[in-house]
């Protein structure tokens, strides 16, 4: 059950990232937050999610969304992108194959649908560590976790990281305890929660995820809890 992906790109960023001159940075952050902000506003509008890969680059979890939505998701980052913007939408069982064209547009090919499911992991002791330890030692440990399990569950997965001690895998459900598996394999079982979301639409695999996260919080029980919204 394949993944549903945008795969969006800015096209002649680097080159207008150049043309700014050297007092750059600060409007380069703002240009990119502001085409982010919209976008995941509006993906989430239609059931989606936007993970910035490098900003530049972003994915588009469309699973869910209706094909006559794709065409206003194209519109809008073409309205916030100070350059020309290429969106590819695919099916894809590995989303690390994916590749960017490097030419305006909007590409779709032939669509597979399906439920798919959000692994949302919460690092346990994160605000112990920060009163502790200050407040690079833990973000540290959370970046060094997500590329670690983004690494092992990378060709099937579109990883993001949600701020604090929290990031998302969106995979497949064929996938769920095979991926499970593997992330108790790396991390020690008393250091994160896993909460398991599986829906029709990545909004509704997170809601889902959220819910059993709080679910383990309250009963303590488990690393891992699943709920499936239809």
């Amino acid at each position: 059950m394949p993944l549903v992906l945008g795969l969006l790109e800015l096209v002649g960023y680097r080159e207008w990232t150049e043309s700014l001159g050297d007092d750059r940075e600060w409007r380069i952050q703002v240009s990119q937050a502001r085409l982010y902000s919209v976008l995941q506003e509006e993906v989430a509008r239609y059931g989606g999610f936007v993970t910035p890969l490098s900003y530049d680059v972003m994915i588009l979890v469309l699973n869910g969304v209706p094909r006559e939505h794709y065409g206003r998701l194209y519109s809008v980052a073409v309205k916030f992108s100070p350059v020309p913007v290429s969106l590819q939408i695919i099916s894809v069982d590995e989303p690390s194959r994916l590749k960017p064209l490097g030419k305006p547009g909007l590409y779709i090919d032939t669509i597979k649908d399906s439920p798919l499911a959000a692994l949302h992991i919460d690092l346990n002791s994160f605000t112990r560590l920060r009163r502790h330890g200050g407040i690079i030692t833990p973000y540290l440990k959370i970046l060094e976790e997500y590329i670690t399990l983004a690494k092992l569950l990378g060709d099937n997965a579109v990883p993001a990281y949600l701020g604090g001690d929290n990031v998302v895998f969106f995979i497949s459900t064929s996938l769920v305890r095979n991926a499970l598996a593997r992330i108790e394999s790396v991390i020690d079982t008393r250091e994160y929660k896993v909460g398991v979301g599986i829906g029709p639409s990545a909004r509704a695999a997170l809601a889902a995820a959220a819910e059993a996260l709080h679910t383990l919080r309250e009963g303590r029980v488990s690393t891992w809890y699943l709920i499936v919204k239809a």
